[in-house]
């Protein structure tokens, strides 16, 4: 298929297409294989144009949707907590100055890539570390995308990882008990006793609130509910701790982290390359 519709472009991998143009009086064509998937990037945006009628300063790329609305009440907390320190993440989106694009996993990232390049704006990729213990190796697919962005072709483009397993281990205890005490009393004693003895940092919170709830709930045990059951009562609960990270405890707790403070240093690269 040949095109010279820069919207049917966006929605192809770079890898898979070719940037034919005359040189010489000769045809010939680039591509990933035969140079950087940059230069490519570049070639199609000097061929097609790029496109400047929006006030997007900055990309914030996140793994989910959960991800954006997590971090919106977080930065409406530290806008109470310490507002002239921390950008106002929520007004920026209102503003269209934030775009906040859920790739859905790291598998993704040729595929973005290829959409955003043409904007030239710079992004700010945040990743889970799906650690299950403190200073385990990255998954292979992590490590793979960090490798694709750490090069001199994406200067513009900020990469972190979480030291904790994902963001709800940034979440207080007190917080998530605040969120699920109304629907059991008997939550917060329950909940406390499930996650004592372990590191905070790389506890499957979400997984541990839905058996907890599951086990004031129901007959059957935890471990004999189904797949189905059991992913898409995680599910459930990961929406509903998205309002935690509003709570006052999570910003105190954070700003109080001291070398730990990745979560809070990725809002203020926000607003840093934003400016």
């Amino acid at each position: 298929m040949t095109t010279h519709s820069s919207n049917l472009v966006r929605n192809i991998p770079i890898a898979a297409v070719r940037f034919v143009e005359e040189q010489q009086g000769k045809r010939v064509w680039s591509s990933s294989d035969t140079s950087s998937e940059r230069f490519v990037l570049q070639q199609l945006n000097k061929a097609m144009g790029t496109f400047a009628d929006h006030n997007v300063r900055c990309f914030f790329i996140v793994e989910g949707k959960n991800d954006i609305g997590g971090l919106l009440a977080l930065s409406d907390a530290l806008q109470a907590a310490r507002p002239t320190e921390y950008p106002d993440l929520r007004q920026m989106e209102t503003d269209g100055e934030l775009c906040f694009i859920p790739i859905g996993g790291c598998g993704a990232a040729a595929l973005w890539e290829s959409r955003l390049s043409p904007f030239s704006r710079p992004e700010v990729h945040l990743l889970d570390s799906d650690r299950l213990v403190e200073g385990s190796a990255l998954k292979p697919e992590i490590s793979k995308y960090l490798a694709r962005y750490n090069t001199d072709d994406h200067l513009s483009s900020h990469m972190f990882v979480l030291t904790r397993r994902e963001m709800e281990n940034y979440l207080t205890i007190e917080a998530i008990e605040d969120a699920f005490k109304g629907a059991n009393p008997m939550f917060p004693k329950l909940f406390r006793e499930a996650v004592e003895g372990h590191d905070w940092g790389y506890v499957d919170v979400p997984e541990t609130v839905a058996r907890v709830l599951h086990s004031l709930n129901s007959e059957v045990e935890w471990s004999l509910a189904s797949d189905k059951k059991r992913s898409e009562k995680e599910s459930d609960v990961k929406r509903k701790l998205v309002p935690c990270f509003g709570h006052p405890s999570v910003a105190e707790a954070l700003l109080a982290l001291g070398a730990e403070r990745d979560l809070l240093l990725v809002v203020a690269t926000v607003a840093d390359v934003a400016a």
